[in-house]
């Protein structure tokens, strides 16, 4: 039996997008706002120790190029 080759996918083929709910979590440095988004279905231990990471080293996240040094 010979192969067949694979038919081209059809416009009306598109793939599902699947994207997780989100949850805002504020950097905020002093009186400045600085979110970032986790997911929700992140399971709850994960969840905290992250949050415990990023409050530790907030003060090396970007939001904007200018804020990154050496650029």
């Amino acid at each position: 039996m010979t192969c067949l080759p694979l038919a081209p996918p059809k416009m009306d083929d598109g793939y599902a997008e699947i994207q997780d709910m989100l949850i805002e979590v504020n950097l905020r440095i002093e009186n400045e706002h600085k979110p970032t988004f986790t997911s929700v279905s992140m399971l709850d231990k994960l969840y905290k120790e992250l949050i415990v990471l990023l409050h530790a080293y907030k003060g090396y996240f970007a939001l904007y190029y200018h804020e990154i040094h050496g650029l």
